[in-house]
């Protein structure tokens, strides 16, 4: 459910961009407090996405410098917990992450790889700390919530997109029904006697998330054409 809400907020970022920067937003971050029900197999309607999403968050994008995005992974990493799930554990797109949660505090992200911004055709490339990132996310944990003070102190702000996480999802639903659900390997926890990683169980639309790159390979081509 995560990983279908964050991916709905690129693809909203990308069908709705002005120019070409515009579309180089291809990271998203969700809070997993803020989706507080899932889907059926049925038909989807905008009760059960209110019922999803119901804090209805204003959409925002901004530049972060590769080393805070990670070490917003590092403080998504210390809310994990199994026991006793916490609501800021995120949930991502355009991100693949492996946690190795046995290893000391802020030493737990052992791998990141995002979708390059500046490739012809998007792939994934290891995270470089130097290097800036747009990333899409509520106003909810850019403002510092559920302890992001690193996104709150280090963001910088490119657009308020001023859409509501609630409607963005919905369009993402409409424009991608049916929904095909798969597992995905964006986050994976990893130690010493699983060095392969095991997945965190979340579901995605990996055939719709194809759709996105799609997308972003066909307006990337429409600009620079």
């Amino acid at each position: 459910m995560g990983n279908a809400i964050a991916d709905g907020f690129v693809y909203h970022n990308l069908k709705d961009a002005d120019d070409v920067n515009g579309t180089k937003v291809y990271i998203a971050l969700v809070n997993g407090g803020s989706i507080r029900a899932t889907f059926s197999r049925g038909q989807i309607l905008m009760g059960n996405i209110s019922e999803a999403q119901p804090f209805r968050g204003t959409l925002e994008t901004i530049q972060l410098q590769g080393k805070y995005l990670r070490a917003a992974l590092e403080h998504s990493a210390s809310l994990h917990s199994v026991s006793k799930p916490d609501g800021g554990f995120l949930q991502v797109s355009g991100l693949r992450v492996k946690y190795n949660l046995n290893k000391p505090v802020n030493q737990r992200v052992v791998d990141v790889q995002a979708i390059c911004s500046d490739c012809n055709i998007p792939k994934y490339e290891p995270l470089n700390n130097n290097k800036m990132y747009g990333v899409i996310l509520t106003n909810f944990i850019l403002s510092g919530g559920d302890g992001y003070t690193v996104l709150k102190d280090n963001a910088r702000q490119e657009h308020v997109v001023g859409n509501l996480d609630t409607d963005a999802f919905a369009a993402y639903v409409r424009d991608m029904s049916p929904l095909y659900t798969a597992m995905e390997d964006r986050i994976e926890f990893v130690d010493d006697n699983y060095p392969c990683g095991i997945s965190s169980g979340l579901e995605t639309t990996r055939t719709n998330y194809h759709t996105i790159l799609s997308l972003l390979f066909t307006i990337i081509y429409h600009f620079h054409c």
